[in-house]
């Protein structure tokens, strides 16, 4: 069990770690690294499944890649809800209409075209009179030329009207199929933008409080870096002054081979000197022997004399 409860610890340090490195890239603006960094403890949690940092982990890639993401030109959106607009008012669904209308009157004031807000509020206004039943065919066909369904230039009679009003509907029906896939997919995508929304609310908190610890860890972690490069730093002379003690050692020790060689040739020349002198010992112990015998018989010589 205690190994088993050190091997949790040491993952929750390895995840916490990975968390404010994550959490730095970000702060300075390197979302495409702190992205990999979550992978990397989008891993480590799968192997333990450790499924609420799991998917604190997803969201952190989904968020962030969304705030990467190019945006689409606000031209480009107006295109889009304009299409979706005759969608809806070509499948008599007016309501809808209206409200697509108003999106593009907001989209339109925040780039200050004026036209396209003027359009789209005599638009609104000419499907609040077909939802009311004040209007008739011709009516809407004549307030329609604002949006410029049909070329203004034609003279158009009533059945030459009625007849482009047809064609109109028959060309805008080849599109409400895509068109209608793609208004379901941007309400699934506008409901999850929600969901996200709300769960990166709930977790902006949580996020604050861990960026400030982080904030703390990363100011430690610079203290530390400074202690660390003071020691590099003794380090780095002891090894100067080592190396230094290193080349002496490695003089004195050529000095004492060359020394001892030396000796050695000294050694084996008092070797040979020394049995030269056992011999010249000898002979002298001889000659003294000798003079010896002289002397005696020199004594004995005298002795005879007297």
């Amino acid at each position: 069990e205690k190994k088993s409860e050190v091997k949790i610890f040491e993952i929750q340090q390895k995840i916490e770690r990975l968390k404010n490195i994550k959490l730095g890239l970000y702060e300075d603006g390197d979302y495409e690294k702190s992205m990999e960094i979550a992978k990397m403890i989008i891993t480590i949690a799968e192997k333990n499944d450790i499924n609420i940092i799991l998917n604190e982990e997803k969201k952190f890639i989904n968020a962030t890649q969304k705030k990467i993401s190019p945006k689409k030109p606000i031209g480009e959106k107006i295109e889009e809800l304009k299409k979706l607009r005759h969608s809806y008012y070509s499948s008599e669904k007016y309501e809808e209409a209206i409200q697509i209308s108003k999106m593009l009157i907001e989209f339109a004031s925040e780039a200050n075209l004026d036209e396209t807000v003027k359009i789209e509020e005599n638009f609104i206004a000419l499907l609040q009179e077909k939802i009311n039943q004040k209007s008739s065919k011709v009516e809407s066909f004549e307030s329609l030329k604002d949006l410029e369904l049909v070329d203004q230039k034609q003279p158009f009679s009533p059945k030459i009207k009625e007849k482009s009003e047809k064609d109109l509907d028959t060309l805008l029906s080849a599109k409400q199929i895509k068109i209608k896939t793609d208004k379901v997919k941007l309400e699934e995508e506008k409901e999850n933008i929600e969901v996200e929304k709300q769960e990166f609310k709930s977790n902006e908190e949580s996020s604050i409080g861990e960026q400030r610890k982080f904030i703390e860890e990363r100011e430690i972690f610079k203290q530390e870096k400074i202690n660390l490069e003071e020691e590099i730093g003794n380090f780095n002379q002891e090894k100067l002054m080592l190396e230094e003690v290193k080349k002496n050692l490695n003089k004195e020790k050529r000095e004492f081979e060359s020394n001892k060689e030396f000796f050695m040739e000294e050694q084996c020349k008092f070797k040979e000197e020394r049995e030269i002198f056992k011999q010249e010992k000898i002979i002298l112990e001889q000659e003294k022997e000798n003079f010896n015998q002289i002397r005696q018989m020199f004594e004995e010589i005298k002795k005879k004399l007297l």
